[in-house]
């Protein structure tokens, strides 16, 4: 017999898998797909997806499992970056989100 659901109580996560994984809900709802598979096996180095495909979602949960497993990770971001480096472009009268899509190029 089912439980009756409160759909007002259904929970998808946050827009930003970041906020999911500080709360620990990322870890408990993260599907390890073929692509996670393939990145954990060292037979995928980069992965160019759209915004909400699950870029930093993997990440995540592969900087975890590979920390439990004794290997060193960095993670790196755009907001990680030399924030010299993000302000000298910002000078250049290039708005914030235009600087970090720059700093990644």
């Amino acid at each position: 017999m089912m439980a009756n659901l409160n759909l007002a109580e259904l929970t998808f996560g946050h827009d930003y898998a970041e906020r999911d994984a500080k709360q620990g809900f990322l870890s408990k709802v993260f599907l390890k797909t073929p692509l996670y598979n393939r990145i954990k096996n060292d037979q995928c180095e980069l992965f160019i997806e759209r915004k909400g495909a699950g870029k930093s979602a993997n990440c995540l949960i592969l900087k975890g499992a590979f920390e439990r497993e004794g290997t060193k990770v960095a993670l790196l971001t755009p907001e990680s970056l030399s924030k010299q480096k993000i302000q000298a472009l910002e000078i250049s009268s290039i708005n914030r989100e235009e600087t970090y899509l720059q700093t990644w190029r």
